[in-house]
């Protein structure tokens, strides 16, 4: 039978070393800045900025066919004018209805 040896201190030391730096490196890799849960979290970050610019690129497009309409359709001109500029055609009246504070039932 042969004979087994102890494994000299460097050598254990060695080991150790290794071990702690794989260990190092599993922990940096699955937690670190650049590890799998940061990828993780920039994935969804990057997914909410491209549903993002989705919404603004339809916004825009809506916005350029306003702009559109305002250059080359009276009918959209006089729109914004009578509801955002509240403008009237001369010999119109217009009735202004106070606007509702709140139910009957909230103020008693």
């Amino acid at each position: 039978m042969p004979v087994r040896r102890k494994p000299s201190p460097w050598r254990r030391f060695l080991i150790i070393v290794i071990g702690l730096g794989l260990f190092a490196l599993v922990v940096h890799t699955v937690f670190g800045e650049r590890g799998y849960l940061g990828l993780r979290s920039q994935r969804g970050e990057y997914e909410r900025l491209r549903q993002e610019v989705r919404t603004l690129e339809e916004e825009n497009q809506q916005l350029k066919e306003e702009i559109k309409a305002l250059k080359t359709d009276p009918n959209a001109i006089e729109r914004v004018a009578r509801e955002e500029l509240k403008m009237v055609k001369p010999g119109e009246v217009v009735i202004t209805l106070p606007e509702k504070k709140g139910n009957s039932a909230d103020e008693n």
